[in-house]
């Protein structure tokens, strides 16, 4: 064997890479829905463009933007608890 392949072997890279696991987090909807309106504002897009750029349906886009339509109350409570979370909370 050469040498180049004896290096290649004792490395590893004979193995499958062991895809690291990444904890999933969840997106406060209030904030989200928030920053989707300011970018479909922004860069005067519709509720159908921003779906795509989401990669999401054009009625989860919708149901977000409705969110915003709460008593300030209810936003305020849910803003209260942050962003990012390790589970699902609302």
């Amino acid at each position: 064997m050469a040498q180049r392949t004896i290096l290649w072997y004792l490395t590893g890279f004979d193995k499958p890479i062991k895809q690291r696991k990444t904890r999933k987090t969840y997106r406060n909807p209030i904030i989200q829905a928030r920053e989707i309106a300011l970018e479909i504002q922004l860069k005067e897009l519709t509720q159908g463009q921003m779906a795509r750029k989401l990669g999401c349906s054009l009625s989860r886009v919708s149901q977000m933007l409705h969110l915003l339509k709460l008593p300030e109350e209810k936003h305020r409570e849910i803003e209260a608890l942050g962003d990012h979370w390790d589970r699902r909370v609302v």
